[in-house]
């Protein structure tokens, strides 16, 4: 059975590269939804680290239609060292990062 964290990083190569179009154009995650959500959250920290008040601010500027609260939640919830089941970990001054091993391999 494939997990969500395994289903959330089936369409992160796109999310990714729509990322890096970045700065001239700016998505528009207004109509994001969860997943979503947490496949930019996993792309953005692919790019560079961010601690949960920066992210927050990095996808309230791309109009994420979530509060604060559910972005921790999030934060939260696919935090930790199973790649089986989480996505991210976080360093000793609080910054995310993607776990080693999670992506997906495309051969």
């Amino acid at each position: 059975m494939i997990s969500f964290s395994q289903r959330i990083l089936g369409d992160i190569r796109a999310v990714s590269a729509a990322l890096k179009l970045e700065p001239g154009i700016r998505p528009d995650l207004s109509r994001a939804t969860i997943p979503n959500i947490v496949q930019v959250m996993y792309a953005a920290m692919m790019n560079r680290a961010y601690d949960a008040a920066s992210l927050f601010r990095y996808l309230e500027a791309r109009e994420c239609p979530y509060p604060r609260d559910t972005i921790d939640f999030l934060l939260l919830n696919f935090e930790g060292g199973d790649p089986d089941h989480h996505l991210w970990g976080r360093g000793v001054l609080g910054e995310y990062n993607p776990l080693t091993g999670t992506m997906p391999r495309w051969d």
